[in-house]
């Protein structure tokens, strides 16, 4: 895929059960997801919300830091998210005044996506290969407990792909030992996932 600009956008799903304050507890955790990778955000229609990140290149990177952020939270909701992958431009750092085929064609694969679909890719250079990796990263994702996701969002920040922290270092920030560091990494799919990123980002080069 031609590295280009992407725009995430996207909503929760059944947030109205939730309630205001778990929204705002997972619209939180994706403005700290954008902030990491450098992506501009900003809410809107209220559960929905979007990203634009520069080079899209890290958009499977960004993805996974988003679906661990929000299972590591206490919310439990679930986000759909479409990617519009092309020319883009934000003249400032409101996200709402963004324009180009990055954008339109984020909101309209957002508008236009099945009932049961979470993720969803178009744009220059995508192929179907690229939303089934969307696809099956997010199935993996819909597994982790809320330790393993925590572990996921330390060992995988979106702004260091290809050079992620080590075990160790991990495993000091979330206060335990390497060995369950580890086993976190490992049920959680780490290995699987890091080949999928690796794979992504070296077909946009």
């Amino acid at each position: 895929m031609i590295a280009t600009s992407a725009v995430l956008t996207g909503d929760f799903i059944d947030s109205a059960a939730g309630g205001e304050k778990k929204l705002l507890m997972d619209m939180t955790a994706l403005q700290g997801a954008a902030a990491a990778a450098d992506a501009a955000f900003g809410r809107y229609r209220g559960d929905g919300w979007q990203m634009y990140l520069r080079n899209s290149d890290r958009t499977l990177s960004l993805i996974i830091h988003i679906l661990a952020a929000l299972r590591a939270g206490k919310s439990g909701l679930a986000t759909r998210i479409a990617v519009g992958v092309g020319t883009a431009n934000l003249p400032g750092s409101d996200i709402a005044e963004g324009s180009g085929a990055a954008f339109e064609l984020s909101g309209r694969g957002l508008d236009s996506m099945p009932a049961r679909q979470q993720v969803a890719i178009a744009g220059l250079g995508v192929m179907p290969l690229h939303g089934a990796i969307l696809a099956l990263c997010n199935q993996i994702a819909g597994g982790w407990s809320q330790a393993q996701a925590r572990a996921i969002r330390e060992a995988m920040p979106p702004w260091s792909s290809g050079q992620w922290p080590t075990h160790q270092e991990v495993a000091s920030r979330l206060g335990i030992t390497r060995q369950a560091t580890q086993e976190r990494l490992a049920r959680a799919g780490y290995n699987a996932v890091v080949t999928a990123i690796t794979a992504w980002e070296a077909d946009d080069d």
